[in-house]
């Protein structure tokens, strides 16, 4: 599931509000373009250093690990409006990745925070 937020986000409260709800939570700051934003969820998610490479990688290490772990997890991806300015089609293949794999994970949840 995904829910975008924009306009005056409390960061520190919407991860109180996924911890209090039992998630695991993952801040991701996204990058100026698709290759920094793939890096940083990599290096968010404690991913292998070739995670940051492509789309499928992402894919797959975000599913093997979702498929491991028994708890909800949250995935908050901050700052999306940059990427989305600078880069579209990057910000909307990320974007619907994490919409597949949630779909298939019910344990994912994707916050995606729109703000500068």
């Amino acid at each position: 599931m995904i829910v975008d937020v924009d306009g005056p986000v409390d960061i520190v409260r919407l991860i109180r509000d996924a911890r209090a709800a039992g998630r695991e939570v993952h801040l991701v700051p996204a990058g100026a373009d698709r290759a920094e934003s793939l890096a940083s969820f990599g290096r968010s998610l404690a991913f292998p250093s070739w995670v940051g490479v492509d789309l499928e990688a992402l894919a797959d290490s975000l599913t093997a690990y979702l498929s491991e772990t028994t708890q909800d997890q949250e995935i908050i991806w901050d700052g999306a409006t940059t990427l989305a300015d600078r880069d579209p089609q990057g910000f909307e293949a990320i974007r619907s990745l994490l919409e597949a794999v949630s779909r298939d994970h019910p344990t994912l949840h994707v916050t995606v925070v729109h703000r500068l």
